[in-house]
């Protein structure tokens, strides 16, 4: 089948929706050396690397590196009748060897794995005995350190320089020009074809206001119009999960709204219970980013952001899961800037402390340690004996473990192993600065985007991505209406 009736027949569609066609082309031919797409989600990016995977044969590969997504995708193609299967931690042994087996006999076209997988010699040194064509990396964003970076990434380059893939695509929702040129370079394609469109809704009305010190009052007001003018679906984000339960809560006891929380504090089965009712039946739900992935409603007809968000890629990514059925959606934010600056730098704390606040906390947890190896003290107690803020603990902890020096005991325990001098630690200082200052690069992006009133919201997002599709004001935003 040529490329049209497999985008009928297989997937269901009658024509391509812009730059797929060209995307699927770049991809089929072997003298583009790479190719990049940078897409937001539901602009059709899934099917850019799916549908040229069927009309190649053999074996493609694509990097997934969720693996609750990676399933539900294997499981809609395999309803589409697509030979796919799926290779990550949730397989037993016999599973996946099950999985090498039916690779082995051509009963594969698509194989979606797990970027960790590609760290087992024995599994890499079985796909090198066999003929890739397309090599697929999904969330590509992830191998750059000026993103959300993930280590697993980086050895990708590794494994396609062993597999030798006909083709390789890195595919993301969300990179700036500097994250995009990171992924190329890291991928081993510095002189891939780009593909970078798709950014620009005509039917979002983004409003950004300064809020006054009671920001609940204001959101929960707001939610309440909406809610009595008809308008009862929608998406409240907030920074914390107590602002979820707060925003919830006064929304159904002093509005009679209806609006449920959602937040990583709830359990698995809470969430997916949750979830599955919002898709269902619509409705007012406050969250936490925790809700995200998996969100596919055509219905939003608003997002509100209750606090700046960290960085503009997830703010971005956040409205748009409004409007996805093309209908007129409004996409709002309250500020108050020194309270959300201190959140923000909360959590950069809590995730990449300063170098020289590790340094600090790694010398004395050592002095401390050369007792028993053993530290037995809650976090808040460590931030006391070694003069640190007590959010940067955490962070502390993380690099120390991922530099394989302190490992957890107990709940409130934590094994050092014992090094005369601390300074020979195997940590990655250089990378950890390089993680900060990329978060804080991209909450000072954030911050100008928000105090930009000069220019159309909708032109400083695709400006942001590097996506020269369009000059024209959106006419929506709250720029655009006080022209």
């Amino acid at each position: 089948m040529d490329k049209y009736e497999i985008l009928k027949n297989v997937f269901g569609h009658q024509s391509f929706r812009p730059n797929q066609e060209e995307i699927i082309d770049a991809s089929l031919d072997f003298r583009n050396k790479g190719v990049l797409v940078v897409m937001p989600t539901s602009a059709g990016k899934s099917l850019v690397f799916q549908l040229p995977s069927l009309m190649l044969g053999k074996l493609n590969i694509v990097i997934s590196p969720l693996i609750s997504l990676m399933k539900d995708q294997v499981d809609a193609l395999k309803n589409k009748g697509i030979k796919v299967e799926l290779y990550n931690s949730s397989l037993s042994d016999k599973e996946k060897e099950g999985v090498l087996n039916s690779i082995q006999f051509d009963m594969v076209d698509l194989l979606y794995v797990s970027p960790e997988r590609f760290d087992d010699e024995n599994f890499l040194g079985f796909l090198k005995t066999v003929d890739i064509q397309l090599f697929a990396v999904d969330e590509a964003h992830s191998i750059s350190s000026w993103s959300d970076f993930r280590p697993a990434y980086r050895r990708l380059k590794r494994a396609i320089d062993i597999l030798k893939p006909k083709q390789v695509m890195a595919l993301t929702a969300t990179a700036t020009p500097r994250v995009q040129d990171d992924i190329c370079e890291q991928l081993g394609i510095p002189h891939a074809k780009r593909f970078i469109n798709g950014f620009f809704r005509d039917n979002l009305s983004i409003k950004i206001e300064e809020s006054g010190s009671d920001r609940v009052a204001d959101v929960v007001n707001q939610v309440s119009i909406y809610h009595k003018n008809g308008i009862k679906t929608g998406i409240v984000y907030t920074g914390t999960k107590t602002a979820a339960e707060t925003i919830a809560g006064e929304l159904n006891e002093y509005y009679h709204v209806p609006a449920t929380f959602y937040h990583a504090g709830l359990s698995a089965k809470e969430r997916t219970t949750i979830q599955d009712a919002w898709t269902k039946n619509g409705g007012h739900i406050v969250a936490t980013c925790a809700y995200g992935m998996g969100i596919d409603k055509p219905d939003v007809r608003y997002v509100i952001h209750a606090n700046m968000p960290s960085n503009l890629e997830s703010w971005y990514q956040e409205i748009g899961r409004a409007g996805r059925d093309g209908d007129l959606s409004v996409c709002r934010m309250y500020t108050h800037f020194s309270a959300d600056y201190r959140l923000q730098m909360f959590f950069i704390n809590l995730t990449c402390p300063e170098p020289d606040t590790v340094r600090q906390f790694w010398h004395w947890l050592n002095n401390k340690a050369k007792i028993n190896g053993i530290i037995t003290m809650s976090q808040k107690d460590m931030a006391i004996k070694a003069d640190i803020e007590p959010e940067c603990v955490s962070g502390c902890i993380s690099v120390l473990k991922h530099a394989g020096v302190v490992i957890s005991g107990k709940k409130t325990e934590y094994i050092v192993t014992h090094l005369a001098d601390p300074d020979k630690a195997n940590i990655n200082y250089p990378l950890l600065e390089a993680k900060r200052k990329a978060k804080k690069d991209r909450l000072n992006d954030m911050i100008n985007f928000i105090n930009d009133k000069n220019h159309c919201r909708l032109l400083n997002v695709l400006k942001y991505f590097g996506d020269r599709s369009r000059k024209d004001g959106c006419g929506k935003c709250d720029f655009c209406l006080k022209k």
